[in-house]
């Protein structure tokens, strides 16, 4: 999306969309791509912002109805089949556990 205004490789696209990332404020990702994790740490460590990698959701079961996964020690039950939905819902609960150290 957006190529002509963010670039034509994912390293790019992770420079323009990292310029959100604040001093000192945590970015939570669910990232996987290793280009764009290198660009992200590389932010991160700039701003001084510690960067949180959500962990890979266990024990997935999912069918038309929704999904049901376990995320490390929480059992997890979203309404929408799909799979994407996992990482979002991992981001979500990692942000929460920040706000509530805070």
């Amino acid at each position: 999306d957006h190529m002509d205004r963010l670039g034509n490789s994912y390293a790019d696209i992770a420079w323009q969309k990292g310029g959100i990332i604040k001093d000192g404020i945590p970015l939570v990702t669910a990232e996987k791509k290793p280009e764009v994790l290198a660009v992200l740490k590389k932010i991160c460590e700039e701003k001084r912002a510690d960067l949180i990698q959500t962990a890979e959701g266990e024990q997935i079961v999912f069918d038309l109805c929704g999904i049901q996964y376990q995320y490390k020690d929480l059992q997890v039950a979203l309404a929408q089949p799909a799979l994407y939905q996992i990482d979002n819902s991992a981001c979500a609960i990692e942000v929460a556990k920040l706000c509530k150290e805070r």
